[in-house]
C-alpha cells in the first residue's frame, strides 16, 4: 500500500461525499420549509426545484448504500446496515465486537474481526479463539464448484465492508480458470525462487519472537524439506525507532524492487505479517497435538466503491498481477482446507494494493495476532511450507 496516495484518495472521496450529502440534505430542507409557508399550491409552483429533488432523491438513496455513508452511519449509531448483529450490540454494548471497525479507514493492516468470517465473542481473560470457519469436505472442493460465486462467498472469501463483497463482486474473475492454473516454478533459473520479507518487521508475538524469526524458520523449512531455495530479507522499513507503521510500504518497495532486480530467479514473494486485534483472545488451533497459530491470506484488490456505489479501479494504485495474486491465494486456501482444515482463516479482501504488485505470485500472510505465543507462530511453519510446496508442485 502506498499510504500517502491512499490517504489523499480517501480524503478526496470523503470531501466529495460530504458535498453531495449536504446538497441533497439542504435542498430537501429548503423545499420542506417552503411547503410549510406556502401550502401545497405554493410547493407545486416550485416545479424546477421539485424536479431537481425528484432526481436527487433516488440518487441519494443509491449512494447511501456505499461505504462512505455506512461509515458515517456507524459513527453516529454503531450500527452497520448489512450486519443485523450490530442492532443487538447497539442495545447491549457489552456484546459489541470492539475490533469490528478497526481498520476501515486506517493506513495499514490492523486487526479486523469480520462478522461474516468468524463468530462473535465475549472477551474474557486469557481466551483462546479459533474461528468457526466453514467445514469444507474434499467432495465440496471439486473444481466445478469454483464456477459458483456463492460457493466462494460462503467458503473462501471475506473482506472490508466498504467493498460490499457479494456474488456480483466475485464475478469479476474467472475462479475456475484461476484455480486450475499451473503455478509450478521455472527450475531452469539458477538462484533463489522465493523471497520472504516483512513490511512490518517489528511485529512480534508473546515471548519476543518476531515475524522475522518466523520468516527465517519458513525459509529454512522450504529449503530443507522441499529444496526450494529461499531468500529472506530481514530489513526494517520503519521511519524511526517507534512502532509507527506509517510509510512502511513506501520505504519497503524500492528496497524489494532492487532485490528482485538483483535476483531474476525469484518467482514468488511472501510478505509475512502478524495480525493485531483488540482484546486478549488469540487465533489458535491444535495441529499434530500442538497449539498452532492460524493465518489468513490477504489480497488488495486495487478498487473501491464510488459515491454511486459502483466499483472503480484506483488509477494510482494499479496491480497488473491481481489475477495471479488471487490464483495463488485461492489455490493455497483450497490446499489448506484439504490437508489442514481449520488452520487458515478466510481470504481477506481490502481495497488497496500493499506489496502485491511486484511479482505475479505474491502473497501477504497475516499469522496469528499479538496474543499468540512465539511457539504457536513457529508451529505454523511446517503446514504453511507444505501448502506452498504443494501449490508450486514441489511436494
Amino acid at each position: 500500500m502506498r499510504q500517502k496516495e491512499e490517504t489523499t484518495y480517501r480524503m478526496q472521496h470523503l470531501k466529495s461525499g460530504i458535498g453531495i450529502k449536504q446538497l441533497i440534505f439542504y435542498s430537501m430542507l429548503a423545499l420542506l420549509f417552503l411547503k410549510s409557508l406556502t401550502g401545497e399550491q405554493g410547493f407545486q409552483k416550485q416545479e424546477v426545484s421539485w424536479q431537481l429533488v425528484s432526481q436527487a432523491m433516488p440518487y441519494g438513496f443509491k449512494c447511501a448504500n456505499t461505504g462512505f455513508f455506512q461509515q458515517v452511519f456507524y459513527e453516529a449509531t454503531h450500527i452497520y446496515w448489512k450486519e443485523p448483529l450490530t442492532f443487538v450490540q447497539s442495545v447491549l454494548p457489552s456484546l459489541r465486537l470492539k475490533t469490528y471497525t478497526n481498520g476501515l479507514f486506517t493506513e495499514d493492516l490492523p486487526g479486523y474481526f469480520p462478522q461474516d468470517q468468524e463468530l462473535p465473542y465475549i472477551e474474557r481473560e486469557g481466551s483462546d479463539y479459533a474461528p468457526q470457519l466453514p467445514i469444507v469436505s474434499q467432495k465440496d472442493l471439486k473444481i466445478e464448484n469454483y464456477k459458483d460465486p456463492y460457493y466462494l462467498l460462503k467458503n473462501f472469501v471475506t473482506g472490508e465492508a466498504v467493498l460490499e463483497i457479494d456474488a456480483d463482486f466475485l464475478r469479476q474473475w474467472d475462479f475456475y480458470d484461476l484455480m486450475t492454473r499451473d503455478l509450478r516454478l521455472d527450475e531452469n533459473l539458477p538462484g533463489p525462487k522465493i523471497l520472504i520479507f516483512h513490511t512490518h518487521a517489528r511485529e512480534k508475538f508473546v515471548g519476543g519472537t518476531t515475524v522475522v524469526d518466523v520468516g527465517e524458520a519458513l525459509a529454512k523449512e522450504l529449503k530443507a524439506r522441499y529444496d526450494i531455495e529461499t531468500l529472506h530479507i530481514t530489513d526494517s522499513f520503519y521511519k524511526d525507532e517507534t512502532e509507527n507503521v506509517t510509510g512502511c510500504y513506501e520505504i519497503m518497495e524500492p528496497v524489494i524492487q532492487k532485490v528482485l532486480k538483483a535476483y531474476p530467479s525469484i518467482q514468488m514473494c511472501i510478505d509475512l505479517h502478524r495480525d493485531g486485534v483488540d482484546g486478549d483472545y488469540k487465533f489458535v488451533k491444535q495441529y499434530n497435538d500442538k497449539p498452532t497459530a492460524q493465518w489468513m491470506y490477504f489480497n488488495g484488490v486495487c478498487m473501491n466503491r464510488n459515491m454511486a456505489g459502483d466499483l472503480v479501479p484506483m488509477q494510482d494504485l494499479q496491480n497488473p498481477y491481481l489475477p495471479e495474486n488471487l490464483s495463488l491465494s485461492f489455490q493455497m486456501q483450497a490446499i489448506a482446507y484439504k490437508y489442514y482444515p481449520g488452520l487458515t482463516r478466510k481470504i481477506y479482501f481490502k481495497p488497496y494494493r500493499y506489496s502485491l504488485h511486484m511479482k505475479p505470485l505474491s502473497t501477504l500472510i497475516e499469522l496469528g495476532n499479538q496474543n499468540n505465543t512465539g511457539e504457536e507462530a513457529l508451529n505454523a511453519v511446517e503446514p504453511m511450507a507444505n501448502i506452498i510446496a504443494k501449490v508450486l508442485q514441489k511436494d
